[in-house]
């Protein structure tokens, strides 16, 4: 009899095991019943700048969950603000990795509590460098706050589908994800890439997805269509933008839709990331962040590429960034299996915006650099009859520079006096 029980026991044990360990597992991505899936894209949040703005933001990704209902989120970078982080991360690396799991939990905390399952891909201002990081460029393994930490620790959430990607290539958010049809195999993919922070390859200017990443997206698509039989679909996030979307603004015989609000700024080499996809074949768009007055998307050689919407309020502002909102992104399967796409912006007070074409006359002044590219004129721009905060925000998005960063998200006013004072002296 006691025998009788201990099996039973064990018996029970074992299932509750099996649920347990169920329970725990990461969410499937499938089709709802009428083929449709839809994907909500959340950039630049910047979380940590102080409580009102966290809790402003927290209440736009709340407001998102409730008009959309999407079957993933994709944070595409930029989650937190590392020019916000106390000075003790340039001396005290796992203090200020506690400082960064507040804001983690911070930023997951309205996905998880919805059960809304989500992916991360790194920006430039996740990462907390140390007083004595690595500078050489694309290797941010040795940060206070490094990459590889940030996923694994990103892994660990119940409704997280992050992973964290190869150690042999640059960045750490590199992987892809299927989305199942209703036969079980998959329908799309989405694939998340690591733009790194700046300089990309040493080259002034902002980061990139560099060549051994490229390689990976190429081979890695090689693997699934050999497995899958076909070439499945899919779409790619990742922060900083490709050198072709300032390419597309520039060309007038290429419709534009929505909104340049600043300079475009790309990574600053081009690492042949575009050409890869169209070699492939296999991207249906590709969306970014980085630039939060910039919400415009463009066909371009038959791949849409283009922005987000600037999501939550952390950050510099803007005419776009003041109106935060969500790119939201829907496939549909038709019973053939073939899939379609279709995208709009959502804001907050709930508007579904279907942006329309930019006029001809509207898009100057071409840049044929993006910004950080070309060496600043800081004395020029000190001499510039501008108002401190756009000043900062100049000075923050052209040289990444922490400081003009606090000013511009509107933290430390006081720092205002000592920046321009900086800049006028250069």
């Amino acid at each position: 009899m006691v025998k009788d029980q201990q099996h039973v026991f064990l018996k029970v044990a074992l299932c509750f095991s099996r649920f347990a360990l169920a329970a725990l597992a990461s969410p499937v991505l499938k089709v709802a019943r009428d083929g449709s899936f839809k994907i909500a894209l959340f950039c630049d949040m910047h979380y940590g700048e102080g409580l009102f703005k966290d809790l402003r933001s927290s209440h736009f990704q709340n407001k998102m969950l409730e008009f959309e209902r999407p079957g993933l989120i994709v944070i595409d970078g930029d989650a937190s603000s590392n020019y916000a982080a106390p000075e003790y991360c340039k001396t005290d690396a796992n203090r200020c990795r506690e400082w960064f799991n507040d804001r983690w939990k911070d930023f997951t905390g309205p996905l998880e509590k919805s059960g809304t399952p989500y992916a991360y891909t790194l920006g430039n201002h996740d990462r907390i460098p140390g007083n004595s990081s690595s500078t050489h460029p694309g290797n941010e393994t040795d940060y206070a706050v490094p990459d590889h930490w940030i996923m694994q620790k990103d892994e660990a959430n119940r409704h997280s589908m992050t992973e964290d990607g190869p150690t042999s290539i640059h960045g750490a958010s590199n992987y892809v994800l299927p989305i199942l049809g209703a036969d079980g195999k998959p329908a799309a993919y989405v694939w998340l890439l690591d733009s790194s922070d700046n300089a990309c390859m040493g080259k002034a200017g902002w980061g990139c997805v560099y060549p051994d990443q490229v390689q990976w997206f190429r081979e890695t698509s090689r693997q699934l269509a050999e497995r899958d039989g076909r070439l499945v679909p899919g779409v790619m996030f990742h922060h900083i933008p490709l050198d072709e979307v300032n390419v597309a603004w520039n060309n007038l015989s290429i419709e534009v839709n929505g909104t340049r609000g600043e300079d475009i700024c790309c990574g600053s080499v081009n690492t042949g990331l575009f050409a890869a996809i169209k070699e492939v074949g296999n991207i249906w768009g590709v969306f970014h962040g980085h630039d939060h007055n910039n919400d415009f998307v463009a066909l371009y050689q038959g791949v849409y590429i283009g922005y987000g919407r600037k999501s939550g309020y952390g950050g510099y502002g803007g005419k776009i960034a003041d109106k935060p909102g969500s790119r939201i992104i829907q496939l549909h399967q038709k019973a053939d299996g073939f899939v379609t796409w279709e995208t709009w912006i959502r804001e907050l007070a709930g508007k579904a915006i279907t942006q329309l074409p930019v006029k001809a006359s509207d898009r100057n002044p071409k840049k044929e650099l993006c910004c950080g590219m070309a060496a600043a004129d800081k004395h020029q721009r000190a001499l510039e009859e501008v108002a401190p905060w756009e000043l900062a925000k100049r000075s923050c998005r052209e040289d990444d520079d922490a400081q003009a960063c606090r000013v511009a998200a509107g933290l430390g006013t006081k720092h205002q006096e000592t920046l321009l004072q900086s800049t006028s002296e250069q």
